[in-house]
């Protein structure tokens, strides 16, 4: 997962769902990994914070075909700074400043609530 290359150096919050294209709209979350990263191990965790399965609700409703979605608290677990990345049949042809205002404008009433945020994007893999 090339999205925590850059922040395994502290611990940080992972939650990532996995979609299929015969996700009904009202999806029932799935395969839902939850790891906290060191330096030194990897801890599980049970259960998500409210505020990151809160983001990836917002996201999945707004990108209904996204094919992964994952949140990952980069601030230390306090939620004032969060790592976002969405892979979507949506982006598709869309540059990538695009893609990333689409992000910003789903999660607009949620980023003011954060003192910020990275956003990686990408295009779904071709689906036949």
């Amino acid at each position: 997962m090339s999205l925590l290359m850059n922040i395994l150096r502290r611990p940080v919050t992972v939650q990532t769902l996995k979609f299929t294209k015969t996700t009904p709209p009202n999806f029932m979350i799935q395969n839902v990994t939850r790891l906290k990263f060191c330096t030194t191990s990897v801890k599980f965790q049970d259960q998500p914070s409210p505020a990151e399965t809160n983001l990836i609700r917002v996201l999945a409703e707004r990108f209904p075909k996204a094919t992964d979605i994952a949140v990952v608290d980069i601030s230390g677990g306090c939620g004032s700074m969060y790592e976002v990345y969405v892979e979507a049949p949506d982006f598709k042809g869309i540059r990538i400043v695009k893609q990333h205002q689409l992000v910003t404008e789903a999660l607009k009433k949620e980023i003011g609530d954060m003192h910020g945020i990275r956003i990686s994007t990408n295009p779904s893999p071709c689906q036949h």
